[in-house]
């Protein structure tokens, strides 16, 4: 039995229990008060104590495999060793984690781990941040006793397009395979055969093509597992970084932005709890790539005898400038604006304050059908993703989160896996969600039928629901459980969480708003709702007034006169033209100059032909953008803008969470941040728009838009965290904790060179009390003391206010024809086309990302499986679908959830056409 003595020196301190939630524990002779209930390995770094570790990773569920963490704990039969990642604290546990029993045992794991281990180092991309390195240096016997031959294996090993394997550098700690079944819940890679034969493989008929592999490269403690993009490419010591927010998409994950040599090398996720919980999607992950692709705009162009030239910048802003200014003196009517959602809030406000506050027009929309409409955003009791993990019910209404959201779709499934919530789901087919939900299938005919009759008998009087029953399936009975339930559920705080975006991309939003206003009359403050943003700044150019009878700060047209006493001398007063409204103007002949900020309308879901007519028929085209697109390549002035990575400022996610963007590499020499590209033009213009650098541009906001008041100062505070606006008095949890690179790996390591003894050791934080690992996240309540001007519009006079959004696509998709129920014959009127999102799909990011442009684009057909039936249609037959606007060949996918007489399509290049649901047939190619 081995012996602790307590140290001469050191007393145990006789704590007091308070609370009945904490124990006492005693490591290494020293008393700390911990969560009762949570793991060993956690309490004791919580207190100071770093134990050496493999597989433990905070955000899965502990195995104990590695046996790294081995710790001496006392019992009956006097201390024994037991793995500290898979005991839970007790009552008056006695711990010691430095005994002589404890660093044998640690030795003996090391020296097993080596026997096969290569001595490739040199050449290993972990090198230099490895944990294995570190913990042999540290913890290691400083020599090995064997001469035998090491296995060897062919390598690399390709596992998806974005993966290589290197097998024989495995530890099998299975953090890559645990994080493929728990969290992910894809299960595409696992262990295959046994002992020193043992390696990681797929699975022969399903490959690794998960949106989330690169998380599996970043958790990997060794080099077994590296990125095809990042391999040989660096080392951690030639690596600088910056904390940024990713833009891929609108949850806005907190990333990690490596580079060196002034080029992006890598973005690893960083573990933010209340955002993305160290976990990104490989969109985001790989998608800096196109920061230096071939179609990088990098010079302004003008339309020179018919053709794009290269200008100076002089030239280009001198003719912009002569454009809008007559449009200010004659015609602020005669512009319009469309784009807007990949800029950062400070440039969204410098655009919205050049249009509405300078030039006078009310013409501008950033909006892209077609996600969720402006109504519901400002009208709805916003949730937060904390929302999510705390409701005893989620509901999910549209596409499929995976592919609009991803990383919220993990928390969704984990909220609904491991954390006991209830799921259901609205969707036009079945997602990787359905197999824990009640699903209902739906299209845009009968979605509102179908929502209605869940609705009814939940908080309203039965007679409201229509007579038809047709609908009234079993899982329509389910959900009215699990919703009658939520509402009557006595715990206070949020007991329902509603995500939602439109049920296809090409439906309007009206019945959408519809079902959301009766949800939200159901349990008032109970109820919350995430809007699902296809785009990544969607929220935050809304909020600084890139929208008709928008202002700055989520208010509207209303206050216009007090943003003219504010530098905004000619803020409108009357609502202007939406997207659809301007194209229209312009493909009419009524739009003199049509402005594009970062969007390309031939590839965003507006109508092919309209665009088409608009271009043509639009006198002045001026696009400012990063790349080269279709509709771009048409303007008649170009400007090249800077792009993630390159800029500075902030975004808004979809909870309205305000988060830090920053650059780490200078942008092409003659591309410019937006912001800068708007001064240079009010100045040539003669206007002064108030501000001249970034930071001037924040304290306009932070003292002049309602909802961001004081945002500058909550941004200092809360840091990482990110802060939710409206900014009033918050209380937000701080990060204290120095990042484990054991379980971040990559993130730490580049701020240190070589493998200090102490590698991975947890800081703790010396102003407050020990109390477990809950130590590491301290609570702060700031107050924003501002003297504001003028009250935040309360949210049901912005909805009754605000224009519908809406109507950008009920006049393109005026079509009434509906499913004919029991008939076999499957003609032009009973079928229905639904577009939903896609996250890999063939848009400028994934285009000119050199990985990503890889990888293939499912563009499988989902149908019913009763459709399926009647046509004779199987699961992989090849199906032709014949438009007005041609013909389309795919495979087909026989989906059991799709609504009858529904075919589904991923939003695509070859899809976004199909406007009208006319002419359609559907024919299987033999």
């Amino acid at each position: 039995m081995t012996e602790n003595k307590q140290p001469d020196n050191e007393q145990p301190e006789n704590i007091e229990m308070q609370d009945p939630s904490k124990v006492k524990l005693t490591v290494d002779g020293v008393d700390v008060l911990v969560n009762k209930g949570e793991l060993l390995i956690e309490a004791i770094s919580a207190a100071g104590k770093y134990i050496p570790r493999f597989c433990y990773h905070p955000r899965m569920k502990p195995v104990g495999m590695c046996r790294m963490c081995l710790v001496e704990v006392d019992s009956p039969r006097g201390p024994t060793l037991q793995p500290s990642c898979y005991i839970p604290v007790d009552s008056d546990m006695t711990v010691y984690t430095d005994s002589e029993a404890v660093k044998k045992a640690q030795t003996g794991v090391l020296e097993y781990l080596l026997l096969n281990h290569p001595l490739d180092c040199p050449v290993c991309d972990k090198g230099g941040e490895c944990p294995l390195q570190d913990q042999a240096l540290a913890y290691g016997p400083g020599e090995s006793r064997f001469v035998e031959e090491k296995r060897h294996w062919a390598k690399p090993i390709a596992i998806s397009d974005l993966v290589e394997l290197d097998r024989e550098r495995c530890i099998q700690c299975a953090r890559c395979t645990r994080f493929s079944e728990e969290v992910a819940g894809e299960a595409e890679i696992d262990f295959l055969g046994r002992g020193d034969r043992i390696e990681v493989a797929t699975f022969p008929t399903k490959p690794f093509n998960s949106y989330f592999s690169g998380n599996t490269i970043q958790i990997c403690p060794v080099g077994a597992l590296t990125a095809k993009p990042y391999r040989f490419k660096s080392r951690p010591w030639d690596l600088e970084q910056v904390e940024s927010t990713c833009t891929s998409c609108a949850v806005g994950c907190r990333v990690a932005v490596q580079s060196s040599a002034n080029q992006v090398i890598r973005l690893l996720g960083i573990d933010v709890d209340e955002v993305n919980q160290s976990w990104l999607c490989d969109r985001g992950r790989f998608g800096f790539e196109a920061i230096y692709s071939d179609a990088r705009l990098t010079c302004p162009q003008m339309k020179i005898s018919g053709n794009l030239q290269d200008v100076s910048w002089t030239q280009a802003v001198e003719k912009i400038a002569e454009i809008f200014a007559e449009h200010r003196l004659k015609s602020p009517n005669k512009i319009g604006v469309i784009g807007g959602n990949r800029l950062t809030n400070e440039s969204a406000y410098a655009y919205s304050k050049l249009f509405k506050g300078l030039i006078g027009t009310d013409n501008v929309d950033s909006t892209t059908p077609n996600s969720v409409s402006v109504n519901s955003l400002y009208a709805l009791n916003r949730g937060t993703f904390s929302d999510v993990t705390n409701s005893k019910l989620i509901i999910t209404i549209g596409s499929d989160l995976k592919e609009i959201a991803p990383i919220l779709f993990l928390r969704v499934r984990n909220a609904v896996v491991h954390d006991g919530s209830n799921l259901i789901e609205i969707s036009p087919s079945s997602t990787e969600l359905s197999k824990y939900a009640v699903h209902l299938g739906v299209n845009h005919l009968n979605f509102s039928e179908i929502a209605t009759e869940v609705l009814s008998g939940v908080g309203e009087s039965t007679s409201e629901a229509p007579a038809s029953k047709s609908f009234m399936t079993e899982q329509i009975s389910k959900a009215q459980v699990l919703l009658s339930e939520a509402i009557d559920d006595s715990d206070e705080g949020s007991s329902i969480c509603v995500i939602y975006s439109s049920i296809d991309a090409i439906s309007p939003l009206n019945e959408l708003d519809e079902i959301l206003a009766r949800i939200s009359a159901l349990g008032s403050g109970k109820i919350k709702f995430i809007p699902a943003l296809s785009k990544s700044n969607a929220q935050g150019s809304l909020d600084m007034g890139m929208y008709p009878n928008l202002l700055p700060g989520r208010t509207t047209l209303k206050n216009s006169k007090k943003f003219s006493k504010l530098g905004w001398e000619k803020a409108p007063t009357e609502c202007g033209l939406n997207a659809f409204e301007i194209l229209q103007n312009a493909a009419n002949s009524k739009l003199d100059t049509l402005v594009l900020i970062g969007t390309d309308l031939s590839n965003d879901g507006y109508d092919a032909e309209l665009v088409k007519r608009a271009l043509e028929n639009v006198k002045n085209l001026i696009s400012i953008d990063t790349h080269t697109n279709k509709t771009n390549q048409t303007a008649d002035i170009l400007l090249p803008a800077y792009f993630d990575a390159e800029r500075m400022g902030t975004v808004t996610n979809m909870e309205g969470r305000v988060s830090e963007v920053n650059s780490k590499t200078t942008g092409p020499s003659l591309a410019q941040e937006d912001w800068a590209i708007v001064v240079q033009i009010a100045q040539e213009m003669g206007e002064d728009i108030g501000f001249e650098t970034l930071e001037e541009i924040q304290s306009e906001i932070s003292s002049t838009a309602p909802a961001y008041l004081g945002f500058k100062v909550a941004l200092k505070k809360v840091g990482e965290v990110g802060a939710v606006v409206p900014i009033k008095k918050q209380t937000v949890l701080i990060a204290n904790k120095v990042h484990d690179p054991i379980e971040v790996p990559g993130i730490s390591s580049i701020n240190r060179q070589g493998a200090p003894m102490n590698v991975g050791k947890v800081v703790p934080n010396e102003s407050a009390e020990l109390t477990g690992s809950n130590n590491s996240r301290v609570q702060e309540t700031f107050d924003i003391n501002s003297s504001e001007e003028f009250k935040l519009e309360s949210t049901q006079g912005a909805a009754e206010t605000m224009k519908n959004s809406s109507k950008s696509t009920e006049a393109s998709n005026s079509s009434d024809k509906s499913s004919k129920k029991g008939d076999s014959s499957i003609n032009d009127a009973s079928i229905n086309i639904v577009v939903t999102e896609s996250l890999l799909d063939d848009g400028t990011l994934i285009k000119t990302s050199a990985s990503l442009s890889k990888i293939g684009i499912d563009t499988d057909v989902k149908i019913s499986t009763l459709f399926a039936n009647r046509l004779g249609i199987k699961e992989g037959d090849s199906i032709k679908l014949k438009l007005d606007s041609g013909e389309i060949v795919s495979k087909a996918k026989v989906d059991s959830g799709v609504a009858d007489n529904t075919v589904v399509l991923k939003k695509i290049d070859a899809y976004i056409k199909m406007f009208g649901n006319s002419d359609v047939s559907i024919e299987v190619i033999k």
